[in-house]
């Protein structure tokens, strides 16, 4: 599966709570949970300063073999 960063300015991810990696203007990526609600997502990463979304990504699919 090819994975592709996708704009802000384009779209917004469209499940209620989804969790997705996001990047920012320094290029800087993390883990986020959008809400679809509130229209706002919710950084996981750094301590607690704006992180300022420009691109998103789905996650990808977990490894299908847990041997």
């Amino acid at each position: 599966m090819e994975m592709k960063w996708i704009s802000v300015e384009n779209r917004l991810p469209e499940e209620p709570l989804q969790t997705v990696i996001v990047s920012n203007r320094r290029r800087r990526v993390c883990v986020a949970v959008y809400s679809v609600v509130d229209g706002v997502f919710g950084v996981m990463c750094g301590r607690g300063e704006p992180f300022g979304v420009t691109h998103w990504m789905p996650l990808p699919e977990p490894p299908g073999d847990r041997r």
